[in-house]
């Protein structure tokens, strides 16, 4: 639909089956292509993906798990710390015009998932 645009669209397929078990791990499979080209596939633990605040966590990858079980460890969460996280408000290649190189007074850190590591 938006081959001929450079308008990155998302599309999440779920599938999901009633059960009176909760399962022990869910199964991700992950593409970046539109023609599936590039599928990746993966387990991880069911209370990763889906916390005890009843939210689904969508991770693509084992990294991603791997950061998301840790941060359910932690015994505080961030506005406890007095640490505020938003998520979703830049999206770095459509806002090029408000990023920095270098630190500036009043200008605040854009953080990825790859900057997590080791706890």
């Amino acid at each position: 639909m938006f081959d001929g645009e450079s308008v990155l669209q998302e599309t999440i397929i779920v599938k999901v089956r009633k059960t009176q078990q909760q399962p022990s791990t869910i199964r991700i499979t992950t593409s970046s292509t539109s023609d599936f080209s590039d599928v990746r596939s993966f387990e991880t633990p069911y209370d990763t993906v889906v916390g005890k605040n009843e939210y689904v966590y969508l991770v693509t990858n084992e990294d991603d798990a791997d950061v998301l079980q840790k941060i359910n460890h932690f015994d505080k969460t961030f506005p406890e710390i007095n640490l505020k996280m938003q998520t979703g408000i830049i999206v770095d290649f459509r806002t090029r015009e408000v990023l920095r190189n270098e630190l500036e007074e009043g200008a605040y850190p854009l953080l990825y998932s790859q900057h997590i590591k080791g706890g």
